[in-house]
Formats: structure tokens, C-alpha cells, sequence
């Protein structure tokens, strides 16, 4: 159900990372896609750890720590401007799906 403890315990995460995002001064319209970018992050790199998929003898703690660093650098980067669709234009003219 959706007041069983999984959700519950749901909850308490995103809102701890709404919190960890308001401390960044993010614009409030802009708060979903960095939530959202942080939790496929996060789960894309513990589903490939799970699924056994880092087979490069690199460390794996060592590439966690630097996703890390690189989340906290991108989010230091932004201003308090709103992004919008529009705004990624020269990147899709740039870089144009195949």
C-alpha cells in the first residue's frame, strides 16, 4: 500500500534530497530535473554495481566518489536562471539524434 513502510521510507529519502538540492540555491522550477538527474544517477550506478557490470580494474568505490564530485560541481555551476526546453537548442543542433 501506499502508506506501507517502503514508501515511507521513500518519502524520507527524497525529501532529504530536496533538502540537500535547496542547499545549492537551485531555482524551485528547477528542482524536479535535479532530483530527478540525482535519482537516475544513483540508481543506474547501484544497478550496475548489483548486476556485476564494472568489470574495468578500476575501483569501483574510486569511480562512485568521482560521480559524486562531478553531481556536486554541475550543481554548484548553476545559477539561480531558469533553464527551459529551449535553452538546449544548440545542443540538439549540435548534436542532433541519429
Amino acid at each position: 500500500s501506499a502508506d506501507g513502510p517502503v514508501f515511507a521510507a521513500l518519502d524520507r529519502v527524497l525529501a532529504s534530497w530536496a533538502a540537500m538540492v535547496h542547499g545549492y540555491g537551485i531555482d524551485p522550477g528547477q528542482k524536479i530535473h535535479v532530483l530527478r538527474m540525482v535519482r537516475t544517477m544513483l540508481h543506474g550506478f547501484a544497478t550496475l554495481e548489483v548486476a556485476s557490470g564494472f568489470q574495468i580494474d578500476v575501483g569501483v568505490e574510486d569511480s562512485f566518489t568521482w560521480m559524486i564530485d562531478f553531481i556536486d560541481h554541475g550543481l554548484q555551476s548553476l545559477d539561480d536562471s531558469p533553464r527551459s526546453p529551449a535553452d538546449s537548442t544548440i545542443l540538439h543542433e549540435e548534436f542532433p539524434n541519429p
